[in-house]
């Protein structure tokens, strides 16, 4: 996943099944980067009374690596039992070097049991989108979704995902660059930190055409010789064809990119 907080200026803190909008962290040491609860009344504003749970902050890892280069999560692993679910562990990657977050697991109490370890791998073009639970006083099951599957972790029982019940589709328009959560005996809560994919998905297109713009870049004559497929040539045409429309139908067709994402 990019993470960049030069690009996205906002991040969507999803916890205990509420989401809120927050401005990125200028860095990776204020308080909000480190600490659950931090976050939490950064994200909530008023918290209304209650007091926010102590627990695991993976945002600061996500924040630091990000200042390197492009970081992308590349592998989850869940700590479960049949019944529940006890913690997790990230694994980054950073310009073609891994990176291994806290391992955040605890298994004792009311609901402690025999914990297995699930990994689960990310392909090159594969990124976290939510994270989906069921839940009562704990989690009992967790499902990654990503843009490519879902999967499954834990057991059957508490209450399932809002998402779940409506029927929501997955958001591919937002990417997930850190995972939050609490503890009660075993995993009590977990949350997930995100960011829009706006930037990600239309770069290309404002690179290109500003390169063009600035005679920096021109664009190459179709051969037709050398494109085999007429599909493919279609869309080195269409390409073609907007870096040189109006600046006006140009942002037209990027809001269209970024408003159908979900759609692919």
């Amino acid at each position: 996943m990019t993470t960049n907080t030069n690009t996205n200026s906002k991040m969507f803190l999803r916890f205990d099944r509420k989401e809120h909008v927050f401005a990125a962290p200028t860095d990776a040491t204020v308080p909000e980067a480190t600490d659950l609860r931090a976050l939490i009344i950064a994200a909530e504003g008023e918290t209304q009374g209650h007091r926010p749970p102590r627990g695991f902050n993976d945002l600061q890892k996500s924040l630091t690596l990000c200042v390197e280069g492009k970081v992308d999560i590349r592998r989850i692993t869940v700590f479960h039992s049949r019944r529940c679910c006890m913690g997790v562990k990230v694994v980054y990657s950073c310009n073609g070097n891994l990176h291994i977050a806290d391992t955040h697991v605890s298994n004792y109490g009311y609901y402690e049991g025999v914990a297995r370890e699930s990994v689960l791998n990310f392909a090159d073009d594969e990124y976290l989108c939510e994270v989906r639970t069921r839940q009562g006083d704990i989690t009992d099951q967790i499902t990654i979704c990503t843009n490519k599957r879902t999967v499954s972790f834990g057991g059957t029982g508490g209450g399932p995902d809002p998402r779940d019940v409506s029927n929501t589709p997955v958001d591919l328009t937002k990417r997930v660059v850190a995972l939050v959560g609490s503890f009660h005996g075993v995993l009590s809560r977990i949350g997930t930190v995100s960011i829009l994919r706006n930037w990600e998905i239309i770069r290309d297109f404002v690179l290109v055409r500003e390169l063009v713009e600035s005679n920096r870049a021109s664009p190459k004559p179709l051969n037709a010789k050398r494109v085999t497929f007429q599909n493919v040539e279609k869309e080195v045409a269409v390409l073609q064809e907007l870096m040189k429309v109006d600046t006006g139908i140009f942002r037209h067709v990027l809001s269209f990119l970024i408003a159908n994402v979900a759609s692919d």
